[in-house]
């Protein structure tokens, strides 16, 4: 399945560089995680690297990034009954989003341009738990491949014929089918856990000379 669609993404950039404009892309991100993720983990900085083809009124991207969040406290404690009480410590979870997406272009004034357009990849993440209650003395810990999609806007402004600076803002799904995780009430048994974060980005985009 990986080589199925290893093969595909390299066809794509084949095909979309003929006649395109092509550069690389760095952003540093403000990653906020939302709902139960956000009652667990502080924000955090991440960093983005991206091959971009501009095509016409389209921007494609092939984009690998990576970011770490942190527990907001040293432990967390849930009732688990009238008598019981479960005590929770949580690691670092960090992540490696690794996606492809594309943009339309708007243009709104000389050298402003408005972004519109989407992400979908994966998200590989390594987190740790140890729990304690009143039987067990648990470690656990998981790594493993999400879904990613991303529905995403930006502002672009074109500083050289070869630079652009974007602001950018996604707001990122991210679905872990059939897996099992300490914050799991939003678990559906087909369709596994859903976790939301928001991105905030700025980049600088450089276009390699055409010839």
């Amino acid at each position: 399945m990986k080589k199925h669609l290893l093969f595909i993404v390299l066809l794509c950039v084949v095909s979309l560089s003929s006649k395109a404009q092509k550069g690389i892309s760095l952003s540093l991100d403000h990653e906020s995680p939302q709902g139960e993720l956000g009652d667990i983990y502080n924000s955090t900085i991440g960093f983005t690297g991206s091959y971009v083809i501009n095509k016409e009124n389209t921007v494609f991207n092939i984009t690998a990034g990576y970011h770490a969040f942190q527990a907001q406290q040293d432990s967390f404690y849930y009732q688990v009954n009238s008598d019981e009480l479960r005590v929770a410590s949580y690691g670092k979870y960090s992540a490696i989003p690794v996606y492809m997406g594309m943009a339309y272009k708007i243009t709104l004034f000389d050298k402003l341009d408005l972004n519109l357009g989407g992400d979908v990849g994966m998200y590989y993440v390594i987190y740790s738990l140890h729990t304690i209650d009143a039987y067990h003395d648990t470690d656990e810990s998981y790594a493993g491949h999400l879904g990613l999609f991303s529905p995403k806007a930006g502002l672009v402004y074109t500083l050289f014929d070869s630079f652009q600076i974007k602001l950018q803002s996604k707001y990122n799904l991210i679905l872990d089918i059939g897996n099992s995780a300490p914050y799991a009430s939003n678990h559906h048994s087909e369709l596994g856990h859903l976790y939301r974060t928001w991105t905030n980005g700025l980049s600088l985009t450089y276009y390699f000379p055409r010839f």
